[in-house]
């Protein structure tokens, strides 16, 4: 039996539960109804002629020679029949419950009682002897087909009763039975979310080749190419740091053989190289840390960010930067978060290089795509909890069903927005990635009439205190 259930599927184990379930309520039921106390069962028939010739004999005979007479009949004949006289029976035995109720109900109002109980007919009446006494006759007789219904209406409670705890042990072990490598799965998935890809589900569940146990095999699939997936992206991640790093190496060792050739007042413009230098090495760690920083946000979130100060530093970086082409529009910060003269520090609880990295990307979206000579504003507000810093540029804008689609990876417009220089579409994702790794938002919006758009981020406020 066991190796047969093993051998069905999911549906045929419920289906093949619950037809046992039936079974033996019905069962049980039957047992029931068989063990029932309130009647005394038997196959016996017996004749309704010794009856009456008892009735008979009690009403023309002394009791005593009736009662001889009656111990002359066969066992099974009188086996049933219940003879009273002064509450006292015939033949001194124990009366059954049906019969001690017909005793009771047996009056001068009532000499004659005709019941019927699941399959039994229990008869009783007054006689009245020679003597003048009364003298009770209670049979029982074997009732032709047995009332079911009565018998179930009867026991009602108990049927009920016996259904819900034996369908109730068998759903539960059922249920145990499913649920448990559900378990070992939702347990897998966790430790795989949680950045462990060494997690499988297959050691831990029984070969039963079930769809519980194809979706445990389908799972570890899953992890295994994940795992090979990252191993490889890992790997990838490492070539490209040595690849970036090493020109930036040698870029820096230039610079210093520079600095040796020229004179103090003349190294300005080396410092500034120098800085981006720096910079560069610092956007590449963060970033190549980014897929890290999401499974363990704990190690990126570290620093107390002054989102004013790398707001002003950044807008000034982004304008030297801009100041070589005479197209570019210039960026202004716009800080409405602390008056001119407050020494109040607003911080962001965060990692600066990734905040850095998301705010430059989304100014040079604005940059690249704004026209005219009027200036990209950056504004700063602070509402409660929460910093909101806005930049709108004065492009096209986006066709609104459209805005969302910006911040995915490698996705551009096709319309006016569309860079004719062959960019990837990977800065506003690269930015919404970092906002989010904050726990803030980004989003954009068009201008009215088509004046341009504003890519609007908002984090929340980590503390506030004065300088």
């Amino acid at each position: 039996m066991s190796s047969f259930f093993q051998q069905l599927n999911l549906t045929g184990r419920i289906l093949v539960s619950f037809w046992i379930t039936l079974l033996l309520v019905i069962i049980s039921a039957g047992l029931l109804f068989a063990l029932d106390r309130d009647d005394v069962y038997t196959t016996d028939v017996r004749p309704p002629m010794a009856i009456m010739e008892l009735a008979r004999r009690l009403k023309e005979e002394p009791y005593d020679q009736a009662r001889r007479w009656f111990l002359t009949l066969p066992r099974h004949e009188r086996k049933h029949v219940y003879v009273l006289r002064n509450q006292e029976e015939l033949l001194t035995r124990r009366l059954p419950r049906p019969v001690r109720h017909m005793n009771e109900q047996l009056s001068s109002a009532r000499p004659f009682i005709h019941k019927q109980r699941h399959h039994k007919i229990v008869v009783g009446r007054i006689l009245t002897n020679r003597e003048g006494e009364a003298i009770k006759l209670i049979a029982m007789v074997e009732a032709p087909h047995p009332p079911w219904r009565a018998i179930l209406l009867d026991n009602l409670v108990w049927v009920v009763l016996f259904a819900i705890i034996i369908s109730g042990l068998i759903s539960y072990v059922l249920a145990r039975y499913i649920s448990k490598p559900i378990r070992s799965l939702r347990a897998a998935t966790k430790q795989l979310a949680s950045g462990d890809l060494s997690a499988r589900v297959m050691p831990s569940i029984r070969k039963h080749k079930d769809e519980i146990y194809f979706l445990a095999k389908d799972f570890d699939e899953m992890a295994e190419k994940l795992e090979r997936s990252v191993a490889a992206q890992k790997r990838l991640i490492q070539d490209i740091s040595h690849e970036l790093r090493s020109p930036i190496a040698r870029l820096q060792i230039a610079l210093a053989l520079t600095r040796k050739k020229l004179q103090h007042h003349e190294q300005h413009e080396l410092d500034r190289i120098e800085n981006e230098c720096q910079q560069l090495n610092d956007i590449i760690t963060a970033l190549l840390n980014l897929p890290a920083y999401e499974l363990q946000p704990d190690l990126a979130l570290s620093e107390e960010v002054d989102i004013v100060d790398l707001l002003q530093i950044l807008c000034d970086d982004v304008n030297y930067a801009s100041s070589a082409s005479p197209n570019a529009s210039q960026v202004r910060f716009e800080n409405h978060a602390t008056q001119p003269s407050s020494t109040t520090r607003i911080t962001v609880k965060g990692n600066s290089q990734l905040l850095r990295s998301a705010l430059e990307n989304v100014l040079k979206n604005a940059q690249h795509y704004t026209e005219g000579d009027e200036p990209i504003v950056v504004s700063l507000q602070h509402r409660a909890d929460t910093l909101i810093i806005e930049c709108c540029d004065h492009g096209p804008g986006i066709p609104e069903n459209k805005l969302h689609e910006i911040f995915k990876p490698f996705y551009r417009t096709s319309e006016a927005r569309e860079r004719s220089s062959g960019g990837h579409g990977l800065g506003l994702a690269i930015a919404k990635r970092a906002i989010d790794l904050h726990n803030g938002q980004i989003h954009a919006r068009n201008l009215s009439n088509h004046q341009g758009l504003c890519i609007e981020i908002q984090l929340p406020v980590s503390q506030q205190v004065e300088a």
